[in-house]
């Protein structure tokens, strides 16, 4: 009986954070570009203000609270676990643990730099499909009164096909 009031509590205020951050996150976003000077707006396209909006808000509403809640548990295993073997293993335990500790924190920076720089990348090859596809929404009229469909639907199964290969 515990441990469902104890799960059901640790849902509760994970997912209560997890929409209090991302609607925090949209409005420091959204006044951010409102009040953004024009020549932001003259430079950047809606596809990546839509990207910006879209897939990152979609990525912290649905992961950020399962993995918050994983890493807090896997610390508190953690802690407890180097704790314990450091008590029987002693000081030889815990120095090459110290040793090891800085080598994984070393590689850790680098894949989350490179892991950064690929999601910047996976961003930056979607925006052209959501500036696209926001074209062919509002101009949808002009596009069949002047027959370009056809080329509008080429060029964005191109904007498709780059952004999945």
């Amino acid at each position: 009986m515990l441990g469902l009031v104890m799960f059901t509590l640790r849902f509760f205020v994970l997912y209560r954070g997890s929409i209090h951050a991302s609607d925090l996150l949209h409005k420091k976003l959204l006044k951010s570009v409102l009040f953004a000077p024009i020549r932001f707006h003259d430079t950047t396209n809606r596809g990546r203000l839509l990207n910006r909006f879209g897939k990152d808000f979609e990525g912290i509403d649905s992961s950020l609270a399962d993995n918050f809640g994983r890493s807090v548990f896997n610390l508190a295993a953690v802690v407890t676990t180097i704790a314990t073997v450091s008590f029987v293993g002693g000081w030889p335990f815990f120095l090459s643990f110290l040793i090891l500790a800085i080598f994984y924190f070393e590689v850790a920076r680098v894949y989350g730099q490179t892991a950064r720089d690929m999601r910047r990348l996976d961003s930056v090859s979607r925006s052209p499909l959501y500036s696209i596809y926001n074209e062919a929404i509002t101009g949808v009229a002009i596009l069949r009164a002047f027959g370009a469909s056809s080329k509008f639907l080429r060029d964005m199964l191109r904007c498709v096909d780059t952004n999945s290969s």
